[in-house]
């Protein structure tokens, strides 16, 4: 599993999921972690400093970017970003 191969330990991590995206968004802009939002919501918050994209979808008509807030350091969220990108890639 992808997450046992990258030394992430789920007892050790906290995972919410939201009903909706509105939610997720609201967390990530709290500083709570990261959330995958549609490009033109995402860019207006980049454009206006709420956030800072760790990853965007390229060439594609709907397009996605994965966000947070710029002063959060997180190295499992990296490692799960640059998994997201290889996957997406396939």
């Amino acid at each position: 599993m992808w997450i046992a191969e990258n030394g992430i330990d789920l007892n050790e991590e906290t995972v919410t999921q939201f009903p909706t995206s509105q939610f997720s968004r609201e967390a990530a802009l709290s500083g709570l972690g990261i959330t995958v939002l549609p490009a033109p919501i995402a860019d207006q918050l980049e454009r206006d400093g709420k956030v800072i994209k760790l990853c965007e979808e390229e060439n594609s008509d709907i397009a996605y970017h994965i966000l947070t807030r710029p002063e959060i350091v997180s190295p499992t969220r990296d490692v799960f970003v640059k998994w997201l990108r290889a996957a997406a890639s396939l």
